[in-house]
């Protein structure tokens, strides 16, 4: 686990709602880096299930960018007081951001709904995601069922989303949602691309024609 920085970020999946528990190494040795969490006297009681161990996503900032990293999480002690052990699973990958093309559709007057009121501006949307605006807070992390109607045929798709990146002053403001991969995706991976191709469509037709 490569780190450029003590700051970690910790998932246990659906089990846990698929949380990011932000934790801070403060320790590393060739058995894997000992992590504390801030607030929580026993960080065995975040991991889901009775014994306090588990499987894991690690996140952290690496010299490449920000990564991801499969590891079983052992509950061991230090200096008298508990702690969790990291012990890496599998290689470290590019953690899925939304780097891919992405397209305007704010022109289009597009809108999703995130939970089961809160009625949202589509920005941008790439082929795994979607950038809104929402005057509601949501912490970083956090996973959202969102859903949105095409405007090509009025099909609804539906899924899962987490908060990826937030640009605003505390309360609300600009959220990236990173579409959840898989059956908890539902179908907004499938109706992200044909809104992608819908939007590409309509550009094309407003375009001046040559001649």
């Amino acid at each position: 686990m490569q780190r450029t920085s003590d700051h970690i970020w910790i998932s246990f999946g659906s089990d846990d709602g698929h949380l990011l528990h932000p934790a801070t190494v403060w320790s590393s040795d060739a058995d894997g880096a000992l992590c504390r969490f801030d607030g929580v006297p026993d960080p065995s009681d975040l991991v889901p299930g009775p014994t306090g161990d588990g499987q894991a996503v690690v996140y952290f900032h690496g010299p490449g960018g920000f990564c991801q990293q499969p590891a079983t999480i052992v509950r061991t002690e230090t200096n008298g007081a508990p702690a969790l052990r990291l012990v890496p699973t599998g290689v470290a990958a590019t953690a899925e951001e939304r780097v891919l093309e992405r397209f305007s559709v704010e022109a289009f007057g597009v809108s999703v709904v995130v939970g089961e009121d809160d009625v949202c501006p589509l920005i941008d949307v790439s082929a795994i995601g979607m950038g809104i605006h929402s005057d509601a807070r949501y912490r970083m992390g956090r996973v959202l069922r969102v859903a949105f109607e095409s405007p090509e045929d009025a099909s609804v798709h539906a899924g899962y989303c987490r908060v990826r990146s937030l640009k605003g002053d505390g309360a609300g403001g600009r959220y990236g949602l990173l579409a959840l991969d898989g059956a908890e995706g539902g179908t907004l991976r499938t109706g992200l691309r044909d809104l992608i191709a819908w939007v590409r469509r309509s550009e094309l037709r407003r375009m001046p024609r040559a001649g």
